[in-house]
């Protein structure tokens, strides 16, 4: 609708979102910014298998042109095993124990390597090759490369 599309600024997508932002992109054929609203919060188990599936999901969204990927839970209490003031269970940046300590979880490590390279304003860059599903590239505003891969392999 033509005259609806004018009072359309951006566009936020959700969990269900994923299977849908390429079709965003091309309907609106990146006129208006997207972003990634809520990460899917696992359950609460923090493991590396599920961070590296975020980084998958990060990898999908940036690579699709989102401009803001939001992450749910930052910090939970981890007495509980992460469970939410609403009683889900779910996955943490970072969890504090019982005694106040605070944990680096997994899903900390995806994040700040992401947080830590690439600057604000930096311009996503195609790649290619044999690592390609599993690496995002940017050429940040000072002219540096940032190269953030994942190694999905045990070795």
């Amino acid at each position: 609708d033509v005259d609806a599309r004018k009072y359309i600024g951006g566009a936020a997508l959700q969990w269900a979102g994923k299977g849908m932002v390429q079709r965003v992109q091309q309907t609106f054929g990146g006129e208006i910014p997207l972003i990634q609203s809520e990460n899917e919060c696992g359950d609460g188990s923090n493991t590396w298998d599920y961070a590296m599936y975020i980084f998958d999901l990060m990898r999908h969204y940036l690579g699709n042109g989102v401009v803001g990927y939001t992450y749910w839970n930052p910090i939970l209490n981890a007495a509980n095993n992460g469970s939410s003031y609403w009683g889900w269970q779910q996955n943490s940046m970072l969890s504090v124990t019982e005694d106040g300590a605070l944990v680096r979880n997994p899903e900390y490590w995806v994040f700040k390597h992401f947080a830590q390279f690439v600057h604000p304003l930096a311009v996503q860059l195609d790649v290619e090759g044999d690592w390609s599903g599993s690496a995002l590239a940017f050429r940040n505003k000072g002219g540096d490369l940032a190269v953030v891969v994942m190694n999905p392999h045990d070795e």
